[in-house]
């Protein structure tokens, strides 16, 4: 029996390429700090789209994590699961916003500029190698010549080197 096709089949087939060892990245942390917490408004920008939370000044630190959680989450541009946020202190509130989900391992993109509200991004984001390369992909790299496997996820990928290269 002979199969005939005209289909092409384009892109790259096999292992991804990189110049240099390839990097887990880091996801971002940005860390908004209230002082002297009161009634306040709180806005917060992320990739073009603006999401407001007000406080009256008696919520807890549960209170202010939902609240900031829901509006970031409430943007198109960050999504459900796309960011995690941890609330410290009693009068000073530190907000520290972590980006997950989709948002995971990747330099941010955020623009605040509240002017009464001191930001600080506490852990600058690193871009993965290969982000999108699903478990199990392989990348080799072509400064150094060793092969690496992901063994994480497309979204977070953990490039592990393969065997004992040297």
């Amino acid at each position: 029996m002979i199969i005939e096709s005209n289909n092409t089949i384009e892109g790259t087939l096999g292992p991804l390429r990189s110049a240099g060892v390839p990097t887990n990245g880091t996801s971002a942390v940005q860390t908004v700090t209230l002082s002297a917490f009161a009634a306040c408004v709180l806005t917060l920008s992320f990739d073009g789209y603006t999401a407001v939370v007000s406080f009256d000044g008696e919520e807890d630190n549960t209170a202010i994590d939902n609240a900031v959680t829901a509006a970031l989450e409430a943007l198109p541009s960050v999504g459900v699961g796309g960011v995690s946020v941890a609330v410290t202190g009693t009068t000073n509130r530190a907000i520290a916003i972590t980006f997950t989900g989709n948002l995971a391992k990747k330099a941010a993109l955020g623009d605040e500029d509240e002017p009464t509200v001191a930001v600080a991004q506490t852990t600058p984001g690193v871009n993965a190698s290969s982000r999108g390369a699903g478990k199990g992909a392989t990348l080799i790299d072509t400064d150094n010549g060793k092969a690496y496997i992901n063994t994480g996820t497309g979204v977070e990928p953990t490039w592990v080197l393969v065997g004992s290269q040297s």
